[in-house]
Parts: C-alpha cells; sequence; structure tokens
C-alpha cells in the first residue's frame, strides 16, 4: 500500500459521514465570503471622504454589522453541525456504559437529522447480538444447573465407596459454582 493510498484512509475515515459535512462547511463559507465581500464593498464605498467624522463611523458600523453577524452565525451552525454528531455519539457512549454494568435492554433512537444514524443502527444490532448470545448463555447455565442437581441427586442415591462420592460430589459443586458466576454475569443482561 502506497503512502497516498495510506494518507486518503486517514484523512475519509466515513465518507458518508464526512462528505456532507464537508459539503455543509463548503457551502456555509462561500455564502459567508459573499457576505463579507459585500460588507467590505459597501465599506470602502462609503470609505471614499475619510474627512468626514460621521464616514468613519458608518464604516465601522458596516464593519461590525459584518463581521458580529458572521462570528454568531459560526458560532450556531459549529453548534448545529458539532450537536448532530456528538449528540449521538453521547447516546452510543452512555450505552456502552450500561452494557459494562450488565444493562443490554436500552437501544440508541437516533434523532431525525443525526449524522450518525447508520453508525446508531449498527451499535443497536452489536447489541441486539449481545443480547441473544446473553439469553443463549443464560439458558445454557441454567439447564447445565438443573444436570448439575440431577447428578446430585443420583449421587447421593447411589451406592459406591464413600471416598468416589466425595469426590464426584466436590467436581459438581466446582462445577456448579462456576456455572452459577457464569449464570450470575447473565442474568443482568437477560
Amino acid at each position: 500500500m502506497n503512502a497516498s493510498v495510506a494518507m486518503r484512509r486517514k484523512l475519509y475515515v466515513d465518507p458518508e459521514l464526512q462528505f456532507p459535512i464537508i459539503a455543509y462547511l463548503i457551502l456555509f463559507v462561500t455564502v459567508e465570503g459573499a457576505l463579507v465581500g459585500w460588507g467590505f464593498s459597501k465599506a470602502i464605498e462609503i470609505a471614499g471622504d475619510w474627512r468626514r467624522p460621521e464616514i468613519v463611523w458608518d464604516f465601522f458600523k458596516i464593519a461590525a454589522w459584518t463581521f458580529l453577524p458572521m462570528i454568531a452565525a459560526n458560532f450556531a451552525f459549529g453548534s448545529y453541525l458539532s450537536n448532530k454528531i456528538a449528540g449521538p455519539l453521547w447516546r452510543m457512549r452512555q450505552a456502552m456504559h450500561a452494557i459494562t454494568r450488565g444493562d443490554l435492554d436500552e437501544d440508541i433512537m437516533p434523532r431525525r437529522r443525526d449524522l450518525l444514524q447508520d453508525h446508531a443502527a449498527d451499535f443497536n444490532l452489536m447489541l441486539q447480538s449481545l443480547r441473544h448470545v446473553a439469553r443463549r448463555d443464560a439458558a445454557a447455565a441454567r439447564e447445565a444447573e438443573e444436570l448439575l442437581a440431577r447428578l446430585r441427586e443420583r449421587l447421593a442415591s447411589a451406592d459406591g465407596s464413600v471416598k468416589n462420592k466425595e469426590e464426584l460430589g466436590r467436581l459438581v459443586n466446582e462445577a456448579k459454582a462456576k456455572i452459577s458466576l457464569i449464570g450470575s454475569h447473565f442474568a443482568k443482561g437477560v
């Protein structure tokens, strides 16, 4: 793999997400550039006669009315765009914390127009798969516990040497302890 392909992979991590953001930014900056250009052209027209004090004041008013709305628009657009990215990431992070606590119940519900909806859907598929595995393993642990209980009953009723019974009983108890650890872990996620 050559260096340009490696660099491209670093630049475009997720083209479905990055290209709309780039398009929004290009459009926004183009509109801003046109408005700033218009404001400067008006300010330059006014600045033709600097000897009159009101002209200087008008120049600075036009400059202020050009730049302050741009700063406010940049802040608003940046907040909106970052919210559409950071909101889903925050919800995914909250879900990951819940999963580490054993809670597999909550899906991520993306908001309308969130930019990471595909990622949230993939996260929900992963969560659904984890639920399936947890339920399957919890059911297997319960079945193994039932089999061990039946084995313990048969062992108690069977005749044989006390030493064999004690050894088999110890093995059954050891297996039950291991299975109960597995069962308690998956019981949280079921």
